[in-house]
């Protein structure tokens, strides 16, 4: 019942926007979790579907509360070492990256952002995701096109029994459209292809996938044995060029036509 966003980081002083920063430190963090325990919700649990950046922030809150680990190290030693070596990461607001080699990769510059005052490059997008320092549950991941295969792979082998870290019943779940009400089309997680949709007009009803804000997106369809990761860049340098809802099902029909496996 959680709405799908919320600007948070306007609550928090303009100090906050330059690096280094105090971002993600332990009562800032907090003082954004609990901004979502009061928000209010917008339909009844279990009465609707939205895909809630404030439902994953919550959902590395969980993380961190269980495992009593901070969440970049928990989703290093339990999720991005053993299906992805260092391919993925968080790169923190303190200008630590995790891991601590990748600091002198190469960033993509993202956009002239109006609030922190600069083009971002090497540091989250979202703002949210910043003042949590970085590291949270929505948004803040960096990787290649082949770091973000490797995790995906997990989801259709563990699928089929054979996962590293997941068990078969839950990468199914997570791969499975949920089927509560005929208009919904989300998994646990992950999406599926609906009319229109941006994975294009040939992917199957197996197959599952998300979108990024910044111009990523992952489709997969088990059923032809294809894969498309796209690390696109399209809020560069703005947020507002829409272009990509066009540019996105005209490549994933390109790429099936050529590659599916019948």
């Amino acid at each position: 019942g959680l709405p799908a966003c919320k600007p948070y980081y306007l609550n928090f002083p303009q100090t906050l926007i330059a690096p280094p920063s105090d971002c993600g430190s332990h009562d800032i963090r907090q003082f954004l979790y609990d901004c979502i325990h009061h928000e209010g919700l917008i339909s009844p649990r279990g009465g609707d579907q939205v895909y809630s950046d404030l439902g994953f922030i919550l959902l590395a809150e969980l993380v961190e509360t269980l495992s009593g680990m901070d969440l970049a190290e928990f989703c290093r030693s339990r999720i991005f070492t053993p299906l992805s070596g260092d391919d993925i990461f968080f790169v923190k607001t303190t200008g630590q990256v995790s891991p601590s080699h990748q600091i002198n990769k190469q960033y993509a510059a993202t956009e002239n952002d109006v609030w922190r005052g600069r083009v971002l490059s090497g540091e989250v997008h979202d703002e949210n995701a910043w003042v949590l320092g970085g590291v949270a549950g929505h948004a803040g991941l960096f990787g290649t096109a082949q770091g973000v295969l490797n995790i995906v792979i997990e989801y259709i082998e563990a699928s089929r029994g054979n996962g590293k870290i997941l068990r078969e019943d839950l990468a199914r779940l997570c791969v499975t459209r949920q089927m509560r009400m005929p208009h919904l089309t989300r998994t646990v997680g992950w999406d599926t292809p609906s009319q229109p949709s941006q994975s294009g007009q040939y992917f199957s009803d197996e197959a599952f996938g998300h979108l990024g804000f910044t111009g990523t997106s992952i489709w997969v369809d088990p059923r032809v044995d294809l894969t498309v990761i796209l690390l696109t860049n399209r809020v560069h340098p703005s947020r507002d060029n829409n272009r990509i809802r066009d540019f996105r099902p005209g490549l994933h029909d390109l790429i099936y036509q050529r590659y599916a496996r019948s």
